[in-house]
């Protein structure tokens, strides 16, 4: 092995200037790796309305980042196509130039598939990282069991199959989609960007409540936090709430608010940049979580490491690490049960430990214990690889 560890990550997701919160999680992970590891991430995707295939290079601290993107095409398999080219094309380079240790798939499917066969070539394990919620949801259709039977095909080529919570894990491996080792491993907060606000915490007003996510009902349940605030006022209790984030369900949220008389009471800020949404967050009372689903919800251990307490369905993070001393659960995702659980929080608003919140974040979810079991996982995939050579 080399004195530093080279690792090639491929990324299905992950930020650029059309979009720079894609994958924002996949960028936190790769950042947390120690000093001794070297990172090449390779991203390539489709754009809409692009007309020529545009690659850049740039270097980000120690990461090197490599981007191609094609013009989208309508017939969807053209896109599958000229991912695996243009994939095949920059990994073979990369290779060429600076050999790499290790894959490191972030989020199947076809990066999965591509990842597996790079890696069969060039005689290098992989490791593949999956975050992505669809597999909570019954695979319905066609194009759900090619891409399952896929990512199968991908992870069973894996030295293991990192999760980010236990539902997640069970949902893969009802699936059927393992590797030789099925290793869990958090998403990563920036607990230096995530930390409390200075000065006093606010103790008079209405009660400020933050969500942060992409605006998406089915799964973030946009439309029962909406609901549950106007009741909230029809009974008398003062809450604000910042939303943070944009969607498909951005406007009609605009709209509901409006509809329901509460539009004073709920600040639509949009999409904001991270050190923008730490502060928002820092100087809330309560973040917010009304989701029907989430494979980890980053939101979660954000607010944590502000010192913010959580109100959250029973999804994610926040039902695996769940104390009362963290936050309030919500029994349902109907309106009535957020409003309730709202209720309960505010009633013990001054019961919650800053401390002891921001400890719980940097001691499981900090960039040192990420990167650590990362670079740990990477070197027994390597070792595993050679035995088995």
């Amino acid at each position: 092995m080399q004195n530093k560890l080279h690792v090639l990550h491929l990324a299905r997701w992950y930020p650029s200037r059309a979009d720079p919160m894609l994958g924002l999680f996949v960028k936190n992970q790769v950042t947390s790796l120690p000093q001794d590891v070297v990172s090449t991430v390779v991203f390539i995707s489709p754009v809409k309305g692009q007309k020529e295939v545009k690659r850049t290079v740039e270097l980000s601290g120690k990461i090197r980042e490599v981007r191609v993107t094609y013009p989208d095409h309508p017939f969807g398999a053209m896109n599958i196509w000229n991912f695996f080219r243009y994939m095949r094309r920059e990994v073979a380079a990369i290779q060429a130039e600076n050999h790499f240790d290790i894959i490191h798939v972030h989020i199947l499917t076809r990066a999965g598939v591509v990842g597996r066969l790079l890696a069969e070539k060039f005689g290098v394990p992989m490791v593949v990282t999956e975050s992505w919620s669809r597999y909570l949801q019954p695979a319905v259709g066609l194009r759900h069991w090619l891409s399952y039977k896929l990512a199968r095909y991908a992870t069973r080529g894996a030295e293991a199959l990192v999760y980010v919570s236990k539902k997640l894990a069970n949902a893969l491996e009802q699936h059927g989609i393992t590797a030789k080792r099925m290793v869990y491993i958090p998403n990563v907060v920036d607990t230096e960007l995530f930390r409390p606000a200075q000065g006093e915490r606010r103790s008079s007003g209405p009660v400020r409540l933050i969500h942060v996510s992409c605006f998406e009902e089915a799964s973030k349940n946009i439309s029962g936090l909406i609901n549950a605030v106007a009741q909230l006022k029809s009974a008398g209790v003062e809450v604000s709430l910042c939303m943070v984030g944009e969607g498909q369900f951005s406007a009609e949220a605009e709209s509901m608010a409006a509809d329901l008389g509460i539009a004073d009471l709920i600040d639509f800020k949009g999409l904001l940049p991270p050190a923008v949404v730490a502060k928002e967050v820092a100087v809330s009372d309560f973040l917010i979580q009304t989701s029907r689903y989430e494979t980890f919800g980053a939101v979660v251990p954000e607010a944590w490491a502000c010192g913010i307490p959580v109100i959250s369905t029973r999804v994610g993070v926040f039902a695996e690490m769940y104390r009362p001393e963290l936050g309030a659960e919500i029994s349902g995702t109907d309106p009535a049960s957020i409003a309730a659980g709202i209720r309960a929080a505010v009633g013990r608003r001054d019961t919650f430990s800053q401390e002891m919140m921001r400890k719980t974040a940097v001691d499981h979810f900090g960039k040192e214990v990420v990167g650590a079991s990362l670079k740990s996982l990477y070197e027994d995939a390597i070792r595993s690889k050679n035995a088995g050579d």
